[in-house]
């Protein structure tokens, strides 16, 4: 285990190509690890550490793919949840349309919690010189986003909300029509605890799934292309 006196250091290496990975998970003393990142997650140790991590090429093509993953995939679930299940409202546009809206607003407004997220989760659950552990990673990763995720619908309300400016002028762009308004006419009675409290409750579930769905699709691109490059090296010598 890491003492008190280890920095925050995690690389992208470690997170998106591992050198080993543990069989185990390491046995760490609770109270050791409050402290340490007490100490260690202050604003400059902090921003050391993220210059760090993002120094390296592939953590640039791991945020993006995660992002990607995080924000497409989960935008059908958040979509199905308040659009459809709560009723709340948004442009007057078909259903896809308006998914797609929304999850390239969140793309780009969360990227940067995503960047942030996801090195601390790998230092959170690894080891120096170790691999990052899949499924703790998912854990702590998908629960800190689900968290950081919880005010959406108050920023999904300011941005795209029925009769918003942006939401009238997404509707004149896309031609949202009578049909597609009646499709969104109830709901926007949800009180924003509740629609909070939705977001919070099924996000964990499905940014975990996605948080491992994300890192699994960047090691497995990965070890792809280390293997294209490998297989290209041994027919150049051979020619």
């Amino acid at each position: 285990m890491r003492s008190l006196n280890t920095t925050l250091v995690i690389s992208a290496r470690q997170l998106f190509d591992p050198p080993t990975v543990p069989l185990r998970p390491p046995q760490r003393n609770g109270r050791a690890l409050v402290g340490r990142a007490c100490r260690d997650l202050r604003p400059r140790p902090c921003l050391r550490m993220l210059l760090a991590f993002y120094r390296e090429p592939l953590a640039w093509f791991g945020l993006l793919l995660s992002a990607f993953i995080i924000a497409y995939a989960g935008g059908i679930v958040m979509f199905v949840l308040h659009a459809v299940v709560l009723g709340e409202q948004g442009p007057a546009i078909s259903p896809v349309e308006h998914w797609a809206l929304d999850s390239t607003l969140g793309f780009v407004g969360l990227g940067p919690v995503v960047a942030l997220i996801l090195p601390i989760a790998a230092w959170i659950v690894s080891e120096p010189d170790e691999g990052v552990r899949t499924l703790p990673f998912a854990a702590v990763g998908g629960v800190l986003f689900a968290l950081a995720a919880g005010p959406g619908p108050i920023a999904h309300d300011l941005l795209v909300g029925r009769g918003t400016w942006l939401a009238n002028r997404v509707t004149d762009l896309l031609g949202g029509d009578t049909t597609v308004l009646a499709a969104h006419a109830h709901g926007d009675g949800i009180p924003q605890t509740l629609s909070i409290g939705m977001q919070v409750a099924i996000g964990v579930p499905t940014y975990v799934l996605l948080v491992w769905l994300a890192l699994t699709a960047v090691r497995s691109a990965v070890r792809h292309r280390e293997a294209f490059l490998r297989a290209r090296t041994v027919l150049t010598e051979v020619e």
